[in-house]
Order: structure tokens, then C-alpha cells, then sequence
């Protein structure tokens, strides 16, 4: 049984195997590398189509690149288009093996009609470019997320809290059942003080977020366990063309800074970039006692080619912010006149949190056009957070505030062998991964204590 089932799979293997080569023996291979008009900034995840008589798709990797293999000689057309970017169609002859690289030039975006045919559901990835962010006010990451339809996200406790986020009328608590990644590291936390998988990404500046990827629902193994409910999947900007600076005041002492700055030069080569990003933000907002919310990131990314076929991103960021929390209030006590709308029972609820990340991933491509990533990652990590839920129901006289605190440091390891494949004239896309993570947490405590 087991002899005969062992030739049944070395027969389909075979068959396979001598399929693909037989489609590798024909055809050439068409690549290039797409970038902005100034040529320094490559275009990532960008798609390329490659038309005859039939149409082909390419999408650009982390560095611009794009390539077509197995190409039979003739006439083509390469279509290259992107939000916020003029459309590109160049005429082509293929010969031989071919490169062709492309520069975009910025275009104003026409927003058209969309009509949705299809009456079933499937596999919904919902990505966001520059427009999003400039349709719509945008002052933290999670402001992103309220773009998808059917997702939307609440606050409490306080702004340096986490946001609950709720997708499809689905409670995914703070990340309990939605898993969010940045440039490929994970956010959530497993066994948080405060809830399992509770994802924090106020350590993420919004001015460089490049793209987010939501898919809602647990299509895709590679998510995890927390993926249960949806997946957001952001990724930083590569580099930045000119260095800026941004101010924003408002009512109840607000005020937003920004700072992002190319320490390369505008004359630098386009195969290495690095810039540093910071942002404060104080608050006092509009409760009853001032909620002194501070909070305070820096980050810096590089990207450049190491070797004449690998490519390295690395970032490093740091996150502190600490505030005063409203928490919650009883209605009687509000409708008593004890307190206002805007006020609260204890004034002591509030907390504290850092993050610092490190996080590299060095990408080849190889000599049979597979490619090859590996990715590490290290976070440390403090939570303080005092609530107060029942007030003085247990204790009249100190109160019943809870106090959840933790430390914790985080390393991680993901891999991944990605190839394209021919199964006749059928294109496939092979990817075999591997990822793993230790937790080391030093403290972690729900415990009752004032804080004062």
C-alpha cells in the first residue's frame, strides 16, 4: 500500500517537474524596476501587466523590482498604473532577455464610480495608499483602520490605551482576534496583563505609513491565532523624497508635531535610503480633570541593496506616552448631579506604556528567480495601567482601582522561500514559511494598589 502510493507521487512529481522544465526551456524573461519621476524612490507592491493576447501580472517587491519569466518572443505591451500616479503603457519587443525600467510621474487622482457586481463574498483585502490619508483627518495609525468598511474602533481609559476594535459587529476586543502587523513584525501581545493579544500601535508615526492591508476573516494560516476576526498589515514608507516639518494646535491645549527627514540628501544614490521620523502629542482634553496625555515617537528606517542580489530593510523605533484616564462613570451619578457628563468618581485612573522595537529583513533573490527572506525582530516592553470599575463598592475609604502592570521583551525569527512556477501556461506561486517567537515576561500583575 505504502510502496504503491509512494510510486503514484514520484510519478506526479515527475510529470510535474518535466512539465516545468519543458517551460523553462522557452520564452525569456522581461524585468525592470518602477520608481517616481526622480528615480530614487522605488514603488513597492506596485502591479504591472503584461498584455498580448492574454494578460499577465507582476507585482514590485520591496526595492521596485518586477519581473516576467518564461516569456515567448513577440510584441507586447507593459501597463503600469497607481494611485496617485500617471498611467504608463509602453510598447515592447522581446527578443531576448529584456529589462525595462520605468519612472512615474505624480498625476491629480480622479475618484470614479465603483460598481460591485459580484453577489457572493470572498476574500476581501481592503489597501490604502496617500489618497486615504489625504481624504480624511489623520492623527494616529488607527485612524487608518476606520477606513475599512465595517470596522470601526473605540476608546477608553484614556489615549494611550489601546483602541477596542470591532469589525462586522465582531467584538475583537484590543487585538484578541485580530492580528496587526508593522513591515512584517507582529503587534499583539500573547498573555497581556490586560488581555490576550492586546495590540497597542501608537508607536507607528501615520505620515510614514505607505500602504495597510485589511482582510477580514481567517482566510490566511500565516496570521496566526489572533487572526480570528481580520488582519491589518501595514508597511512603512521605503524612503522619502524631502524632509518636512508639521504643526498642529487645537482646543483644550492639543498639540500634534511631526518631523520627517531624509539624512541621506536629495542627491544620494537610489539604492540606499534612510530617513528618522519623530512625533509628539499633548492633550489635556475636554473631561472634568485634565487627562495631561503625553506621548512621544521616534522612528528611523533604512533600505538599500547590500549585495548584487539582496536587500536589506531595517527600522528601529520608540514609543512612550503617559495620561490621566476618565474610565468609567455610573449613569445615576450623572443623572444625581454628583458629577457631570464629563467628570469622574476617581480621579487617580490613568497609566503609562513604552515600546521599543528593532526590526531587519534581508531579502535575495536567487539564480533560479526564487526569493528568499528572513526576518528578526526584538521588543521591549512596559504596560501600567490603573482602573477602577465597581469605585468604592469593596474598599469605601482607598477605593477598588486595580493596577495591571507588565514587562516583557520579544524575539522573533520569520522565513519564507517564495518561487514562481509554470505548470504548463499557468503561472503559480509557490511560499514556504516558517515563524517563531519567544516572550519573556519579567513582570506581570493585576493586583489591586492606588495610584497616586
Amino acid at each position: 500500500m505504502l510502496m504503491s502510493l509512494f510510486r503514484q507521487s514520484f510519478y506526479y512529481l515527475l510529470v510535474f517537474s518535466l512539465i516545468n522544465l519543458n517551460a523553462k526551456a522557452q520564452g525569456f524573461k522581461i524585468s525592470g524596476q518602477l520608481s517616481d519621476v526622480s528615480g530614487r524612490i522605488p514603488l513597492v507592491y506596485v502591479t504591472v501587466g503584461l498584455k498580448s493576447s492574454s494578460l499577465q501580472y507582476a507585482i514590485t517587491d520591496q526595492s521596485g523590482k518586477y519581473q516576467f519569466l518564461h516569456v515567448p518572443m513577440g510584441n507586447y505591451t507593459l501597463e503600469v498604473s497607481s494611485v496617485g500616479y500617471e498611467s504608463i503603457q509602453k510598447q515592447i519587443e522581446l527578443k531576448s532577455d529584456l529589462e525595462v525600467s520605468i519612472s512615474l510621474r505624480p498625476a491629480a487622482i480622479n475618484l470614479k464610480e465603483i460598481i460591485i457586481q459580484s453577489p457572493h463574498e470572498i476574500k476581501q483585502n481592503n489597501s490604502f495608499t496617500e489618497i486615504d490619508k489625504e481624504l480624511r483627518p489623520v492623527n494616529t495609525a488607527q485612524d487608518l483602520l476606520q477606513l475599512v468598511p465595517g470596522l470601526f474602533l473605540a476608546q477608553h481609559a484614556g489615549g494611550g490605551k489601546a483602541e477596542q476594535i470591532f469589525l462586522r459587529g465582531f467584538d475583537n476586543d484590543h487585538g484578541t482576534d485580530f492580528f496587526i502587523s508593522v513591515d512584517g513584525m507582529p503587534v499583539n501581545m500573547v498573555s497581556h496583563a490586560h488581555g490576550q493579544g492586546y495590540a497597542d500601535f501608537h508607536f507607528v508615526i501615520p505620515e510614514t505609513i505607505d500602504k495597510l492591508a485589511v482582510y477580514k476573516g481567517p482566510y490566511m494560516s500565516k496570521f496566526g491565532d489572533f487572526s480570528t476576526g481580520g488582519t491589518g498589515e501595514f508597511t512603512t514608507k521605503s524612503a522619502i523624497e524631502n524632509s518636512i516639518v508639521k504643526l498642529e494646535v487645537g482646543q483644550f491645549n492639543s498639540l500634534r508635531t511631526v518631523g520627517m527627514f531624509n539624512l541621506l540628501g536629495p542627491h544620494a544614490s537610489n539604492t540606499q535610503h534612510l530617513y528618522l521620523a519623530g512625533e509628539y502629542v499633548h492633550t489635556d482634553s475636554y473631561f472634568g480633570k485634565k487627562q495631561d496625555f503625553n506621548r512621544f515617537n521616534l522612528f528611523a528606517k533604512y533600505q538599500g541593496q547590500i549585495g548584487p542580489h539582496t536587500y536589506m530593510q531595517a527600522t528601529a523605533s520608540h514609543f512612550n506616552a503617559g495620561w490621566t484616564g476618565s474610565g468609567q462613570i455610573p449613569e445615576r451619578s450623572v443623572a444625581s448631579g454628583l458629577i457631570s457628563r464629563y467628570g469622574q468618581l476617581d480621579s487617580t485612573e490613568g497609566g503609562n506604556t513604552s515600546r521599543t522595537n528593532l526590526n531587519a529583513i534581508i531579502s535575495t533573490n536567487t539564480a533560479d528567480h526564487a526569493l528568499i527572506k528572513n526576518q528578526v525582530y526584538y521588543t521591549n516592553y512596559d504596560f501600567s495601567l490603573y482602573s477602577d470599575f465597581t469605585f468604592f463598592l469593596v474598599n469605601p475609604i482607598r477605593g477598588d482601582e486595580i493596577h495591571q502592570m507588565e514587562h516583557r521583551s520579544i524575539l522573533g525569527y520569520s522565513g519564507s522561500y517564495q518561487k514562481d512556477m509554470y505548470l504548463g501556461s499557468i503561472p503559480l506561486n509557490t511560499t514556504v514559511g516558517l515563524s517563531t517567537r519567544m516572550d519573556f515576561t519579567q513582570v506581570a500583575l493585576n493586583h489591586s494598589e492606588r495610584r497616586y
